[in-house]
C-alpha cells in the first residue's frame, strides 16, 4: 500500500492523478499505486469486475491443487527411485566385497601362485607322457616315454629299462605345459561362475544358479568382458613392441585365446553343487536359501497379486523353514539325464517355487473341475468353467479370467525383461537378420564352444556338433539371409541331438520316475512315429520351454479329470489341469528349472501339507477327547517330600499311561498319514492300481488323441466310438472297473478299521481318564491327611520344647543336678 506522505518534503498533501499519488508542495510522484475499492466503481462495473475475479480464482485453486498434488507424488516417486538406487548399489558392493574376499582365499589353494605351476606332476610312468602329448607340450617327452613302454610290453626288468624309465619321468617333469592347459588344470574357467554365486548365496540375495548361467550366457557377467579386453591388450602389446623394435617384433597376446573365452559346461544343478564343495573347502558355513526374497521376486516377474505371494510365504514358514529342502545339494551329483532330472526336482529353488503353485492351488482351487471323475473332457477356453469365477477362500482377489492368457502374458512380460533369449526352436527360427547372427555368435563362442579334448561323440557335449563353428561364423556375418539359414541349420541339429539325449535318459531310469513313469513310453511312442505322445512333456533339451506351456489348449485335451472339490492334489504331468498346466509353465520359467522338476516339488510340497494338516487334525480331535484336563507338573512333586518314596510307584504308572496314551496318538496319526496317501494314490492313479506295472500295462488309456477333435473313431466294425482305442475294453467291466472296485473296497475297508481303531482308543482313552481323575482324588485325599498329621505332630513338638525349657529353669535351683532335668524330660516325654 502507498505511503501517505511524501518521501521527499515530507507533505502530507497528495493528490490522486491517474491513479498515481503526487505531492502537491514538490511534484514528486509516489512510488505506490492506490488499489480501487469496491464502492468507487460502477455498479456494472464491479459486478463484472467480481465475476471475472470469481471465476479466476476457482481455475487457479484447481490448477494449483492438482499442481501440488503431482509434485508430492512425483517428489515421493523420487526419493524411491534414490532410495532403491542407493540401496541396490550398496547391495552391490557388499557383494563385490564379499566375492573378492571369496576369489583371494580360493587362489592360494589352487596353487596357481606358486612360482612352478606350469611344472607337470611327477609321475613317473608312460601315462605321464602321454599326458604330455594330449596336452600338446614341447617334443621330445613322447619318445622318451615310449622306451619304457615296450621295455615293460616284453617284460624286461633290466636296470638299463629303470634307469630309462626314470630318465624319461624327471624329463617328463620338467617340461613345461602349455599356458592353457596349466591354467585349467589348477584353476577352471567356471571357478568365476562358482564364485559369483556363492558370493551372491552368502549375502541371501534372490539369485538362483540358473540366472548365473544365464547371465553368463548373454555376456552379463564382468568375466565374460575378458576376450574384447584380451584383444585389446593384445593389439597395444603388439604395437607397442613394433615401434620399440623397429617394426620387426611381434608380440603375442597375453593369454591364448581358448583361455578367455567363456566355456559353460555346468548346469544349473552342477553349479550349485560346485559352490557347495567350493564352501566346505574355504571353511564357510552356507546358510539357507532366501525363500522369501525368491517367492518375491517371483511375484514381481509373474503379477502374481501379492495375497497369493503372502500366501506362499506363510506356507513356507510352517512347512519348510528349517529344514534340509532350503540347503543346497550335497555330494557328487548322479551321472545321466535321470541324474539331472532328479537334481532338478531336489533343488531347493524349485522347493520354493512350488509352494507359489501350492498358494495359487489353495487360494484359485486351480486344478478342480466340476465334472465327473474320468471324464476326460476339460472346458473349453473362455466357458464359465475354464476358470473359477470366485476365489476358494474369503478375501482373496479375484482370479484371472483365463490362467493360460495370463501364463502366455507372463512369458511374454520375462522373455521382453531377459533380452529375449530363444526358448524353443520356433523362436530361435524366427529372429532375422542382426538378431540372428548375434545369437548364432553367442551359439559357436560361448554355448557350444568347443572343449578341449572333447571329441564327436555324443557325451563330448556340443563341441562336437560345432567343430565346423570359424566356417559358420564367417558365413553368419556378412549376409543376414545366409547367417539366419545356417543359424536354423545349426541350432535345431543341436535341439534334436538334445532330445534324443533326453529321450534315451528317459528310457534308462525309468524306474525312477515316480509318477510321471509314462513319460519313457510316450517318447517311445513319438520315435515310432506319434505326433501326439508327447503332449504336455518338456522339451528334450531339459529347457524350460515357454511355447511347450503357453498354450495348452489343443496340447493337454486328454487325460482323466481332477476330482471336486477347491483343491485338487497334482496327479501325472500328463494328465494336468489346463490351468494348472499353464501356471506350471509360467512358474518353470520364472524359476528356469523344467516343468517336470517343478511338477514333482508341487507334489512333494503337496504331501507335506496333507501331512501336517492331518496330524495338526487328529492333535485338535485328541484334545477335545480329553477335555483339556491334565495333571500340572508340580502337582506330584510334594508326595515325594511328603511320604518320602512310598508314592512313587503310582506316580510312576502315571506317567508310563501317559506316555502310552501318546504313543497310541502318534500310531493312530500314521493311519491317517496312510489313509491320506492311499487316496493320493488312487486319485494319481485316476481310479487304477496305484502300483507302476499296472499303470504301464494301462498306460494306452491315457494317452493322447492325434488329432483334436472329440475322441469319436470308427472301429473296425463300422460302429463309432467316443472313447480312444484301448478304452472300450475296459468301459466293457473287464479292467478298471476291476481295479476300480479293488481300490474302492480297500479303501473302505481301511477307512472302517481306522474308526474302529479310533473308538477303541477313545475307549481306553475315557477309562484311562477316569482311572487317573480317581486317583488324583484318592492322592488328594492322603495327602490332606499327612497335612493334618504333620500340623499335629508340629504341635506336639512345640508343647515339648516348652516343656524342657520349664525343666531346665527348675533344674537351675540348688540341689538340682543335670540327672534330674533329664529325668523329668524323659518323664514328660
Amino acid at each position: 500500500m502507498a505511503a501517505n506522505f511524501c518521501y521527499v518534503c515530507y507533505s502530507t498533501e497528495l493528490s490522486n492523478r491517474d491513479g498515481v499519488l503526487v505531492c502537491d508542495a514538490c511534484g514528486t510522484q509516489a512510488q505506490g499505486a492506490i488499489e480501487e475499492q469496491e464502492y468507487q466503481q460502477g455498479i456494472d462495473d464491479g459486478k463484472a469486475k467480481k465475476r471475472i475475479k470469481a471465476t479466476t480464482t476457482q481455475a487457479t485453486v484447481a490448477a494449483t491443487a492438482n499442481v501440488e498434488i503431482q509434485e508430492r507424488r512425483a517428489k515421493e516417486d523420487l526419493r524411491a527411485a534414490a532410495l532403491s538406487y542407493c540401496f541396490a548399489l550398496q547391495r552391490l558392493l557388499q557383494v563385490e566385497s564379499v566375492m573378492r574376499q571369496v576369489w583371494l582365499a580360493l587362489l592360494p589353494r589352487t596353487g596357481i601362485l606358486e612360482p612352478d605351476y606350469f611344472r607337470r606332476p611327477k609321475r613317473p610312468g608312460p601315462d605321464a607322457a602321454g599326458g604330455g602329448d594330449s596336452d600338446g607340450g614341447g617334443g621330445g617327452g613322447g619318445g622318451a616315454g615310449a622306451t619304457p613302454a615296450a621295455g615293460r610290453q616284453h617284460g624286461s626288468t633290466s636296470a638299463a629299462t629303470n634307469d630309462a624309465m626314470t630318465a624319461a619321468a624327471s624329463a617328463q617333469a620338467a617340461r613345461p605345459m602349455r599356458l592353457r592347459a596349466a591354467l585349467w588344470r589348477h584353476l577352471s574357467p567356471q571357478a568365476t561362475l562358482r564364485v559369483a554365486f556363492l558370493a551372491c548365496h552368502l549375502m541371501r540375495e534372490a539369485v538362483t544358479p540358473a540366472d548365473i548361467i544365464a547371465w553368463a550366457a548373454v555376456g552379463q557377467l564382468p568375466f565374460f568382458e575378458l576376450p574384447a579386453f584380451a584383444a585389446d591388450a593384445g593389439t597395444a602389446a603388439a604395437g607397442a613392441a613394433n615401434k620399440s623394435a623397429g617394426g620387426s617384433a611381434v608380440a603375442l597376446a597375453p593369454l591364448p585365446a581358448l583361455c578367455v573365452t567363456p566355456q559353460i559346461w555346468d548346469t544349473p544343478s552342477r553349479l550349485a553343487s560346485h559352490a557347495r564343495a567350493l564352501a566346505s573347502a574355504l571353511g564357510l558355513q552356507l546358510p539357507p536359501v532366501n525363500g522369501e526374497a525368491l517367492l518375491r521376486r517371483a511375484a514381481l516377474e509373474l503379477g502374481v497379486p501379492p495375497a497369493v505371494c503372502g500366501c506362499a510365504q506363510q506356507l513356507l514358514r510352517v512347512h519348510l523353514v528349517g529344514r534340509a529342502a532350503l540347503e543346497l545339494p550335497r555330494g557328487r551329483l548322479k551321472a545321466g539325464a535321470g541324474g539331472e532330472r532328479a537334481a532338478d526336482a531336489a533343488s531347493p529353488y524349485a522347493a520354493v517355487m512350488a509352494w507359489l503353485l501350492v498358494a495359487a492351488k489353495v487360494m484359485y482351487g486351480i486344478g478342480a473341475t466340476s465334472g465327473s471323475r474320468g471324464s476326460g473332457n476339460w472346458p473349453a477356453e473362455g466357458s464359465p468353467g475354464a476358470c473359477a469365477a470366485t476365489s476358494a477362500l474369503p478375501g482373496a482377489p479375484p482370479p484371472p479370467p483365463s490362467w493360460t492368457h495370463w501364463a502366455a502374458a507372463a512369458l511374454r512380460r520375462m522373455e521382453l525383461a531377459r533380452g529375449g533369449i530363444p526358448g524353443s526352436p520356433a523362436q530361435a527360427g524366427a529372429l532375422e537378420g542382426a538378431d540372428a547372427d548375434a545369437y548364432l555368435r553367442l551359439c559357436l563362442r560361448v554355448m557350444f564352444a568347443q572343449r578341449p579334448g572333447a571329441g564327436t561323440g555324443r557325451r563330448a557335449g556340443a563341441g562336437g556338433a560345432a567343430a565346423g563353428g570359424p566356417a559358420l561364423a564367417g558365413g553368419g556375418g556378412g549376409d543376414g539371409e545366409g547367417g539366419l539359414s545356417e543359424f536354423r541349420q545349426l541350432f535345431l541339429g543341436l535341439w534334436e541331438d538334445a532330445a534324443e539325449e533326453g529321450e534315451e535318459g528317459e528310457e534308462e531310469h525309468e524306474e525312477d520316475e515316480g509318477e510321471d513313469g509314462d513319460r519313457g513310453r510316450r517318447a517311445a511312442r513319438r520315435r515310432e512315429g506319434d505326433p501326439g505322445a508327447g503332449a504336455g512333456m518338456e522339451d528334450g533339451g531339459g529347457l524350460a520351454s515357454p511355447a511347450a506351456g503357453a498354450a495348452p489348449e489343443g496340447e493337454r485335451a486328454g487325460g482323466a479329470g481332477a476330482p471336486p472339490g477347491a483343491f485338487a492334489a497334482a496327479s501325472s504331468l500328463g494328465r494336468a489341469h489346463p490351468d494348472y498346466a499353464a501356471l506350471l509353465a509360467a512358474c518353470a520359467a520364472c524359476a528356469r528349472v523344467p516343468p517336470v522338476a517343478l511338477h514333482r516339488a508341487v507334489v512333494k510340497a503337496e504331501a507335506v501339507v496333507i501331512a501336517a494338516e492331518s496330524a495338526a487334525l487328529l492333535a485338535r480331535e485328541s484334545g477335545e477327547a480329553l477335555g483339556g484336563w491334565a495333571p500340572a507338573a508340580g502337582a506330584l512333586q510334594p508326595l515325594l517330600a511328603v511320604n518320602g518314596g512310598s508314592n512313587l510307584a503310582e506316580q510312576l504308572l502315571m506317567l508310563a499311561q501317559l506316555q502310552e496314551q501318546q504313543q497310541q496318538q502318534q500310531q493312530l496319526s500314521m493311519g491317517a498319514e496312510e489313509l491320506m496317501q492311499a487316496a493320493l494314490l488312487a486319485h494319481g492313479a485316476g481310479g487304477a492300481a496305484g502300483d507302476s506295472r499296472q499303470r504301464r500295462a494301462s498306460d494306452a488309456d491315457y494317452a493322447p488323441m492325434d488329432d483334436g477333435s472329440s475322441g469319436a473313431s470308427p472301429d473296425p466294425e463300422g460302429t463309432s466310438s467316443g472313447a480312444p482305442p484301448g478304452r472300450s475294453g475296459r468301459r466293457g467291466g473287464s479292467g478298471k472297473g476291476e481295479h476300480v472296485e479293488q481300490m474302492r473296497s480297500k479303501l473302505d475297508r481301511f477307512k472302517e478299521k481306522n474308526r474302529l481303531a479310533q473308538q477303541r482308543f477313545r475307549a481306553r482313552q475315557k477309562a484311562t481318564m477316569e482311572d487317573l481323575k480317581a486317583r488324583q482324588v484318592h492322592l488328594d485325599d492322603q495327602l490332606k491327611r499327612q497335612r493334618s498329621q504333620l500340623a499335629a505332630l508340629q504341635k506336639e513338638n512345640g508343647f515339648l520344647r516348652t516343656m524342657l525349657r520349664e525343666q531346665q529353669g527348675e533344674g537351675a535351683a540348688p540341689g538340682a543336678g543335670p540327672a534330674a532335668a533329664t529325668d523329668a524330660c524323659s518323664a514328660a516325654t
